[in-house]
């Protein structure tokens, strides 16, 4: 299991370089340097994908990472983000588990 996640790690790594370097080679310049690169401002978005984005546990991430990274303690967005983390893998461990236990 553990190869399995490296290569997922691997592949996506790949991807997003890809993906990087076809924007610089096209003309994307980041305003805000390499951090301005990693995050994107949900108030930036239309309001349709703001609903869906502000209820997703990896916006509560980035918000908190985007404001300890500013020097600020984002408690809030700390604690969502913990919440969400504990909810997926109270819900989705024992289902992984048990499906990996099958074979």
């Amino acid at each position: 299991m553990v190869g399995y996640l490296l290569g997922d790690m691997l592949r996506y790594a790949t991807a997003s370089a890809v993906m990087l370097a076809v924007g610089l080679l096209i003309g994307f310049r980041p305003a805000g340097g390499v951090v301005g690169v990693i995050f994107v401002d949900p108030k930036t978005m239309p309001g349709w994908l703001q609903v869906f984005v502000n209820n997703s546990p990896v916006t509560h991430l980035t918000t908190a990472v985007r404001g300890l990274m500013a020097g600020e303690w984002p408690a809030s967005a700390i604690a969502w983000s913990l919440g969400w983390a504990a909810l997926l893998v109270l819900v989705l461990g024992p289902v992984t588990m048990r499906l990996y236990n099958r074979k």
